[in-house]
């Protein structure tokens, strides 16, 4: 899982609260517990941020990609893109990209950017793919 700080919150007219977030760290579920309430209660052990260094050739077609989509859907300013962390760019890929909740899983397991940027290579083809017919 990711550990999230609330960065933004408002109420609406409705009453509901509404909560912005920004991940801050993952972390591995080492045991939970449901109460009789219902209410689950868990033990985690926080996980080292992984080892980011520049994406590879092979990927460069990924990050112009990327750069493209973000340019159109406008979610992050200049100063929060990291084009250059392969970390920053697999991650991204994970959170806006259509997948199955498996594969956004599989992702936050994935502790090596290089590794999780080829299993997100094929999904990103299919993706595309279909979206073309």
């Amino acid at each position: 899982g990711t550990l999230a700080k609330i960065i933004d919150w408002d109420q609406g007219e409705d009453g509901l609260l509404g909560i912005t977030t920004k991940g801050t760290e993952k972390f591995r579920l080492v045991e939970l517990n449901k109460q009789e309430d219902g209410l689950n209660i868990g033990t985690i052990e926080r996980i080292e941020r992984e080892e980011d260094f520049k994406p590879i050739e092979h990927f460069n077609h990924l990050v112009v990609l990327l750069q493209a989509i973000l340019d159109d859907v406008n979610i992050y300013s200049d100063d929060e893109k990291n084009f250059e962390s392969a970390s920053w760019i697999s991650y991204r890929f994970a959170e806006i990209l259509p997948l199955k909740i498996e594969d956004k899983q599989k992702c936050l397991e994935i502790d090596d950017p290089i590794i999780r940027l080829n299993f997100l290579e094929p999904l990103i083809k299919m993706i595309r793919e279909s979206s073309q017919q």
